[in-house]
């Protein structure tokens, strides 16, 4: 029966239809009043579905893929990614063209991006993080009394910051879902707690992008829907099945995975990770490319997923291998797209064509012609035809009506635009507008260069960082021929936190400078994702764009909290102190409230010393600053004295006696920040300091209660603490001891020291140093100035001599070397300039030392790593005299400089 039933509908669905009645076949047609006005190719058949695998640093052949189906016209209807293919393919469906990938590619640090230095820019941090940062290198956090063991080396904000940047400044945004892109998007993670795979398809698509290409242990996992998610290929590296879920008609691929291959013996831990990943997928690998229609494979097989150069020729190669398949590409489409139109649905007979409403070309008219060139057609035919006309955008209305044997094709033309009015924008003037949309006056209306004005237009708006304007809707008012342009500019609706268990909302909320009812600029959200990773209380923040019902943009900050209960250990050793250990307990999150409680100590070969420390970094939503300290030091140091010498050419200083100093003491300090930028600070010290004998010579034993009042301003734009390259430093300090605030001695001081960093052409850098000091007769011995040492006076020893008043400028000319030494190496060549005195004197260039060095450094996990030689000598005061010159003194330091 069920033979005789499917035989009958074959034979009815084949014959003619000869109808009496009218038959009309209409245009599938879109409406202007939307908002993703981009949404217009309705009539693309087949469904393309491309997948991009991962790969690493091979996937960026991806890139010269898409440049050729650019060219030729093959648009995907949805993309499907994994890794690095995720970030290709989320950043292609946001609105990117393939030319602005390469570009992306090419002027991208990659190699700085991934490293895993420290993410917290030292620019980000308040001056005192600067200075706790720089005491210890290893860090160990606990919970409760149970060390916690780091799930991965990096938590990938870097990444996380760079994938937000460009997500949010795409033309195209996921308010709801991935399908709202301009090309559908699908990406690919794994959930490392169940061992499953996870398709993300709505949310940030910085965090579905970030979490797509998260390299175990490199990168902390993110954490989504109590999933904790890295890169997708550990389970799908080519996920062909979910654009075959999605009813693809066509899959490509473009495979930039590698094949095994015999690793060298001397393999990098990476390379062997990368080796045993590639076995692992071989099957699951093959069997997902089995599902494709097209597998194009680029042939960058011997390219190292690690290897960030040579990006331009990965993406030629991407082209290569594409430009070998786009026949067989357009075969399958043309194929597939000859099934749908000769279907047998129902087949039309005609006896004529007739073109009826608006007239048309005479291209257009023989084009029909051609394509029906006998008198019997398909439903299915006549639909596809009539789509593709339309999708041009020049008709309003298409639509083919069968009426007595006549097939009448009704077209009704867009009119012609006289004027468009452009409402919704505050930020962009509206005479910026027009000029862009100018093109569309006194023409037909066109859909598609509609479309292309609205971007032109979004496009000034990302160029200013108003990354969530949109074309809200576009209006054809026939009557008066006017074309209606709402822009929504990015309104912020609501700001929201969330992950912040502990720590108070405020703390977190007075760190980012959006607001609700501000315009979303993508610069001051970057600036507030920073000052609040910058308070070390998050392992991340993620920005991520909500929209309500009436698609008003809502702002949430997500952050992954993470235990403030920490060890801090600092090693240091150098010629001159010996060898030094710091060790610091510290609740960086203090009530929960960002305020710091900390008890440090350090011991040495010649120093001693613990600290107690209560610190609020800003009071409530001030800058205002408080610092409470309690502590005790020792520290022992030679004296020096000029070697008894029969030649006035030569000298040499050598150790005349060694004291211990010992200070213990209070310390209360107000003050506010200036943002990152430094400090104003008001201070109270009251202090025991004693000058206790070790070795007589060079100085007086004393012990003296002293109470000082400092005001004084620090501003440290350095970027690095070791071996800056930018930035300055400058800290002006008053000091006065008070009589009646409890000291023993009454005195004035005055210090300032500048510091200024220039780098040209990447690696040479240029320094400048000046430091300057007075202070009156009766300042104490623990108080005053010294010069000598490796970062103050080459020729040299530290401490070499003390006084009341000095001045001491220093050059700099430093190179980071072509190649390392493990970690980033430089030499440096030093000159110095300067003097000191016991009492204040009349500084004269003819009576100042002069020292120059030379120095090699290596920037270290554990700290900077200096050897250096240097020599001092005084000019002649005497024509045709030579100068008078010291010994060659050797330096060394190895770790962070913690003597407090």
């Amino acid at each position: 029966m069920k033979k005789l039933l499917y035989l009958f509908l074959i034979v009815f669905f084949s014959c003619p239809l000869h109808s009496q009645n009218k038959y009309i076949i209409n245009a599938d047609k879109y409406n202007l009043d939307f908002e993703n006005i981009y949404k217009k190719n309705l009539n693309k058949k087949p469904k393309i579905g491309l997948v991009l695998s991962g790969g690493g640093a091979r996937g960026f052949a991806q890139i010269g893929v898409l440049k050729v189906f650019e060219k030729y016209n093959i648009i995907p209807d949805l993309i499907v990614g994994n890794s690095i293919g995720a970030i290709i393919g989320g950043l292609y469906s946001s609105g990117y063209s393939a030319t602005q990938l390469e570009s992306i590619a090419v002027n991208t640090n990659w190699d700085d991006l991934l490293s895993l230095r420290d993410e917290t820019k030292r620019t980000d941090l308040f001056v005192d993080q600067k200075q706790a940062r720089e005491r210890g290198f290893l860090l160990i956090r606990f919970a409760g009394l149970n060390p916690i063991i780091p799930s991965s080396i990096s938590s990938g904000q870097e990444v996380l910051n760079f994938l937000n940047n460009l997500t949010l400044q795409a033309l195209y945004h996921p308010f709801t879902s991935f399908d709202e892109l301009k090309i559908p998007f699908r990406a690919v993670a794994a959930d490392v707690s169940t061992g499953k795979r996870y398709i993300f398809d709505r949310g940030s698509l910085a965090e579905a992008l970030r979490a797509s290409s998260g390299i175990p242990l490199l990168f902390t996992p993110v954490e989504k829907d109590s999933a904790s998610l890295i890169d997708g290929g550990i389970i799908s590296n080519i996920p062909v099945d979910v654009a075959k879920k999605e009813k693809c008609d066509i899959i490509i691929v473009v495979n930039s995975t590698s094949e095994i291959n015999k690793l060298p013996e001397n393999a990098a831990p990476w390379e062997i990770a990368d080796q045993l990943m590639t076995i692992m997928m071989q099957q699951p690998n093959a069997y997902q490319l089995s599902l494709a229609d097209v597998v194009i494979k680029p042939d960058v097989n011997n390219h190292l997923a690690s290897d960030f150069s040579k990006i331009e020729a990965l993406i030629k190669a991407g082209e290569k291998s594409a430009l070998e398949k786009v026949n067989f590409i357009m075969s399958l489409i043309s194929e597939i797209n000859n099934k749908e139109t000769s279907a047998p649905d129902s087949l039309l007979q005609f006896s004529r064509i007739n073109f009826l409403g608006d007239s048309i070309s005479t291209e257009l008219k023989n084009s029909i012609l051609n394509s029906i060139s006998s008198n019997t057609t398909s439903i299915s035919k006549l639909k596809h035809l009539i789509n593709n006309i339309y999708s041009g955008g020049d008709f309003e209305d298409i639509y083919v009506e069968l009426s007595d044997t006549i097939l009448n094709f009704h077209f009704k033309l867009y009119p012609i635009i006289r004027n468009v009015k452009i409402t919704g924008n505050f930020v962009v003037q509206t005479s910026e507008i027009e000029n862009i949309v100018y093109t569309l006056v006194d023409h037909k209306f066109n859909v598609n260069k509609v479309v292309d004005v609205t971007e032109d237009i979004i496009s000034i708006y990302r160029k200013r960082g108003y990354s969530l304007a949109r074309v809200k809707s576009v209006k054809l008012d026939p009557s008066v021929r006017e074309l209606l342009i709402e822009i929504d500019e990015g309104i912020i609706n609501t700001v929201r936190f969330e992950g912040n268990h502990r720590t108070a909302e405020y703390v977190v909320r007075r760190e980012f400078p959006l607001r609700k009812g501000d315009v979303f600029q993508i610069h001051k959200a970057q600036k507030g994702i920073s000052n609040i990773k910058s308070l070390g209380l998050f392992e991340y923040v993620l920005l991520e764009i909500q929209s309500d019902e009436k698609s008003n943009p809502n702002i949430v900050v997500r952050m992954k909290e993470r235990s403030t209960d920490i060890l801090r250990l600092g090693l240091g050793a150098n010629n001159e102190r010996g060898f030094i250990m710091n060790v610091e307990l510290r609740d960086a999150n203090f009530r929960g409230h960002g305020e710091e409680l900390g008890l440090s100590a350090f011991a040495g070969n010649r120093d001693k010393g613990a600290i107690l420390d209560y610190r609020i970094r800003r009071i409530f939503n001030t800058y205002f600053t408080l610092n409470l300290m309690g502590y005790y030091r020792t520290h022992n140091i030679y004296t020096y004295k000029n070697e008894v010498s029969t030649s006035e050419r030569y000298w040499k200083r050598v150790q005349d006696g060694e004291y211990r100093l010992i200070r213990y003491g209070g310390l209360l300090g107000f003050g506010t920040q200036m943002e990152r930028l430094g400090n104003i600070m008001i201070e109270y010290r009251y202090e025991q300091q004693e000058i206790r004998k070790l070795i007589e010579g060079g100085y007086f034993p004393e012990k003296y209660p002293i109470a000082i009042l400092k005001i004084g301003s620090i501003i440290d734009t350095k970027n690095s603490a070791n071996f800056p390259t930018s930035g300055m430093f400058l800290s002006i300090m008053y000091e006065n001891g008070i009589k009646s605030l409890g000291s023993n001695i009454s005195f004035t001081k005055l210090s300032i020291s500048y510091e200024n960093y220039l780098t040209v052409f990447f690696q040479h850098t240029l320094g400048i140093k000046i430091n300057f000091g007075a202070a009156d007769a009766t300042l104490p011995l623990a108080e005053q100035f010294s010069i000598g040492g490796l970062n103050s006076f080459f020729g040299l020893r530290q401490y070499d001599s003390r006084g009341r008043q000095t001045l001491q400028l220093g050059g700099e000319y430093r190179m980071r070397l072509p190649f390392s030494i493990i970690y980033p190496t430089f030499a440096s060549f030093k000159y110095n300039l300067g003097m000191i005195s016991s009492i204040p004197q009349e500084l004269k260039l003819i009576d100042m030392r002069h020292g120059f060095g030379f120095q090699i450094g290596i920037d270290s996990p554990i700290g900077a790593v200096n050897a250096a030689v240097g020599r001092s000598f005084f000019l002649p005061k005497k024509v045709k005299t030579p100068p008078s010159v010291g010994p060659w003194l050797f330096y060394f330091s190895i770790g962070y400089d913690i003597d407090y």
